[in-house]
């Protein structure tokens, strides 16, 4: 086999592999997560443009691309990396302009690899690639055209961050010990206690927690904040060995990734440091203010 179809062959694989990969795992999973949460990664996967610079020391080790091929290849990553960069920023700390930036790093990483590919199918660089090189045009660059064009999927699919647009919050259930609500706009399923719960056993706790946990897992959210300001069931019927083994195993699983409680004034765990909690794999954090344990999920 000669290195140019060997080459081909590498690069062919691995767009089936990907493609297969993101149809089966992340398609399913973006579609039940927040926009910020579903570019997140995608974009990320594009900070590692900066590796094209290995084109340098490359051409000067013997590989046979031009400087202008070379040149256009590695600015235009550069640029893509700038973009890529700034619309992490943006996620993280700007919603509003996440979706604005997203469009220009597609448009100028479909532009950059549409010369690339061009440039190099006209030079014959393909079948001459080694090391860093090869895996850079058999993997990475697949890599990129994957994630650019789920990117484009995700923006073409209407989604909207909790900045743009604030869905209302749903009561998912409700009896008379309490009611959870879907709360979109900060990507969490609630807890509201009521007062009856002083008429709560350890027997009815435990299928009230069951029933949430199910609700946890069906909602897709990847925050859980407890108002328990109303709570009034005794400690004592409480059980943190069967919580431990039948509910919060289902919380990582669902991939719960903060969890705060509203606690009554005067509780010692309020304004404690979140920390990780038995088997979870989340922080859990105290509050006595609504306000301070939303600014916390929404990581602010």
């Amino acid at each position: 086999m000669s290195t140019d179809a060997a080459a081909q062959l590498a690069m062919t694989l691995n767009f089936v592999t990907l493609i297969v990969l993101a149809t089966w795992l992340y398609v399913p999973w973006a579609r039940r997560r927040s926009l910020v949460a579903a570019l997140t990664p995608l974009v990320a996967v594009h900070t590692g443009r900066t590796v094209a610079l290995q084109l340098f020391s490359s051409q000067a080790a013997g590989y046979p691309i031009s400087d202008a091929l070379r040149d256009e290849i590695v600015w235009g990553d550069q640029l893509g990396f700038v973009i890529a960069l700034l619309t992490l920023v943006a996620l993280w700390r700007a919603p509003k302009l996440a979706r604005p930036l997203t469009w220009l790093l597609v448009v100028a990483t479909v532009v950059d690899l549409a010369n690339a590919l061009i440039g190099g199918l006209a030079e014959e660089i393909l079948g001459a690639a080694t090391d860093v090189s090869w895996l850079i045009l058999t993997f990475y660059v697949p890599l990129l055209w994957v994630t650019t064009g789920l990117m484009a999927w995700v923006l073409l699919t209407n989604r909207v961050s909790p900045a743009e647009s604030t869905p209302p919050d749903k009561v998912l259930w409700a009896d008379r010990f309490g009611e959870v609500l879907d709360r979109p706009g900060i990507d969490a399923v609630e807890i509201r206690w009521f007062g009856a719960t002083a008429d709560l056993d350890r027997a009815g706790f435990n299928d009230w927690l069951d029933r949430f946990a199910s609700s946890v897992e069906g909602a897709g959210r990847s925050r859980i904040v407890t108002d328990a300001t109303s709570f009034a069931m005794s400690p004592e019927q409480m059980d943190g060995a069967w919580r431990d083994a039948h509910i919060i195993p289902r919380y990582n699983r669902a991939g719960i990734q903060k969890f705060a409680f509203i606690m009554p004034a005067g509780m010692p765990a309020i304004g404690t440091a979140p920390a990780i909690e038995g088997p979870a794999t989340f922080p859990t954090a105290y509050f006595g203010d609504r306000a301070e344990a939303i600014r916390w999920l929404s990581g602010e």
